[in-house]
C-alpha cells in the first residue's frame, strides 16, 4: 500500500490556457493520456457509504486496477490509502482485494462476488512534474478534463491535482499558490467518484458533522473541530459557486463564523500570535461569503446563475480560500495534556446559555437592524456546536426551536426586510423562553 497525498483544485475552462502556460514554465512537462475508468460497487453501495472506491482504468500503457480507502481531510489536502495492480485484461481480479494487507482497510461486510460497474469517468490527463531540489521534493501536477457518465447522464469534468511524490508536502501549499497567482483555485476534496456516485443518483445527501464530544479535552477536539469546519465551508462554497445551491451560500456563512468562533475559544491551547494569518483570511471569507449569501437569497434564477459564474472568477475569494486552509494545515498544534479543559466544560457548563442569552440582549438593543446579523450567526454557531457536542443535556432539547427562531431572523437580514420593533420584540420574548425552559 502506499499513501496517497493530494491537493485537489478546481477552476473555470476560461483560465485554463493561462494555467497551461504557467506549468509549462515552472514544471517539465510529462505524460499526455487518455484514461478510461470504470468504477465497481455493490448493489448497495458499500463501498461508497465506507468512503472506499475501487476502479479499472484503461489507458495506453496497459490496464490497472485500484482500491482507495477512507480519506483523511487535514485543511485542504487528502490523505488516504491507495493500492495499484496491473491487469493482463479488463475484468476485475477480486482475488487481489482477499490479500491480508487490504482486508485490514476492507469495509467490513463487503461482498466482493456483488461487485459491478456503477460510473464511468473518462478524460484527457495533461501532467508536468515540479521539484524544488533543495528539499529533494517532486510534486506531480494534472490537469483532467473529460466527461463523467452514468448511464445515458454525462457532466463535464475539469479539475487540478497536486500529489506529492516526494519530499515535503508543506510545498504542496507553495505551488498551489505560485498557480493561484494566475488563475483563480478553488480548494475542492470532492472526488471523482463522489462525483459520479452524486450523477448516478446514489449518493447520499453530504452533510457536516462535527467529530466533537463533551469528554473530549478541547487540546484534542480543536484540531479536529476546525479541520471539520474548514471542510464544510470548503464544501459548501463549491456547492453554491459551482452547483448553484442557494442554500449552500446561506450555510458557508455558519461555517465561516463557526472558524472564527472556535478560534476565538482556544485561547489557553493555540496562541492568538500562532492564529493570527489564519484570522486574516477567515475575516476576507466572512465579507465575501455574506456577499454571496445575500445575492443568493435575492437573485432570479437567470441572474444568480450569471452571479455564479462570476463568483468563480473572484480570485479574492478563491485566495482567502487557499490562504485559510494553508493557515490551518500550518498551525503549531500543542500536546494534549491531562490538566486541559473538556469540551463540555467551556461549551455547555459554564457559559452557554447565558452567553446565548447576553449575545442576544446586546444584539436586539442595537436600532441599526443589519447590525444584529453578526450577533444571529453567532447564535446559530453556538446551538449548533452544543447539539453535536452533548445530545443528553436537557438545554440541547430547546436547540432546535432556537436555531428556526435565528434563522427566521437571518433570512429577514439576507432578503432586506427588517423586521418592526413588535417583531422584533416577538422574537426576543420567543428566543429568551427557549433558552430559559
Amino acid at each position: 500500500m502506499t499513501k496517497e497525498i493530494e491537493l485537489k483544485v478546481r477552476l473555470n475552462e476560461a483560465n485554463l490556457p493561462a494555467l497551461i502556460d504557467f506549468l509549462n514554465q515552472v514544471a517539465t512537462p510529462a505524460d499526455h493520456s487518455t484514461l478510461k475508468n470504470d468504477y465497481y460497487d455493490t448493489p448497495a453501495c458499500a463501498l461508497s457509504k465506507a468512503k472506499a472506491a475501487l476502479r479499472i482504468r484503461h489507458a495506453e500503457g496497459g490496464v490497472e486496477q485500484t482500491l482507495k480507502t477512507r480519506g483523511q481531510p487535514q485543511a485542504g489536502l487528502q490523505i488516504r490509502g491507495e493500492w495499484n495492480w496491473p491487469l493482463s485484461s479488463p475484468a476485475l481480479d477480486v482475488s487481489l482485494l482477499e490479500q491480508a494487507e487490504v482486508q485490514n482497510a476492507w469495509p467490513a461486510g463487503v461482498d466482493a462476488k456483488t461487485l459491478a460497474v456503477v460510473f464511468g469517468t473518462h478524460f484527457e490527463r495533461q501532467a508536468w512534474l515540479w521539484t524544488d531540489a533543495s528539499s529533494d521534493t517532486t510534486i506531480e501536477v494534472v490537469i483532467d478534463q473529460g466527461l463523467i457518465v452514468a448511464g445515458e447522464l454525462e457532466q463535464p469534468l475539469l479539475e487540478v491535482e497536486l500529489e506529492l511524490k516526494q519530499g515535503n508536502a508543506n510545498l504542496l501549499w507553495t505551488l498551489v499558490a505560485q498557480m493561484q497567482s494566475v488563475a483563480p483555485l478553488w480548494i475542492s476534496d470532492i472526488s471523482k467518484a463522489e462525483r459520479g456516485y452524486r450523477l448516478a443518483d446514489l449518493a447520499p445527501q453530504w452533510q457536516a458533522k462535527l467529530p466533537v464530544f463533551c469528554d473530549q479535552r478541547m487540546a484534542e477536539a480543536l484540531p479536529l473541530w476546525l479541520n471539520a469546519e474548514m471542510n464544510a465551508l470548503q464544501r459548501t462554497l463549491e456547492q453554491a459557486i459551482w452547483a448553484e445551491e442557494r442554500e449552500a451560500a446561506v450555510a458557508a456563512i455558519q461555517h465561516v463564523q463557526g472558524l472564527r468562533q472556535v478560534l476565538s475559544w482556544s485561547g489557553r491551547t493555540l496562541k492568538r500570535s500562532a492564529t493570527k494569518e489564519l484570522r486574516t483570511a477567515l475575516e476576507t471569507l466572512r465579507l465575501a461569503i455574506w456577499e454571496l449569501a445575500k445575492n443568493a437569497a435575492q437573485l432570479e434564477d437567470s441572474s444568480w446563475s450569471a452571479e455564479c459564474a462570476t463568483w468563480q472568477q473572484n480570485s479574492t475569494l478563491a485566495s482567502a480560500l487557499l490562504n485559510a486552509s494553508r493557515a490551518l494545515y500550518e498551525l503549531p498544534w500543542p500536546e494534549v495534556e491531562e490538566a486541559s479543559s473538556h469540551v463540555g466544560r467551556a461549551l455547555l457548563r459554564h457559559w452557554l446559555p447565558d452567553d446565548l442569552a447576553r449575545r442576544f440582549e446586546q444584539a436586539s438593543a442595537i436600532n441599526n437592524w443589519p447590525d444584529l446579523h453578526e450577533a444571529i450567526v453567532q447564535m446559530l454557531v453556538i446551538t449548533r456546536y452544543a447539539q453535536a457536542a452533548d445530545r443528553k443535556s436537557g438545554w440541547i432539547k430547546t436547540a432546535v426551536a432556537t436555531r428556526l427562531v435565528l434563522t427566521g431572523m437571518l433570512e429577514c437580514y439576507l432578503f432586506d426586510e427588517e423586521p418592526n420593533a413588535d417583531d422584533l420584540n416577538l422574537m426576543a420574548s420567543e428566543f429568551r423562553h427557549l433558552i430559559t425552559a
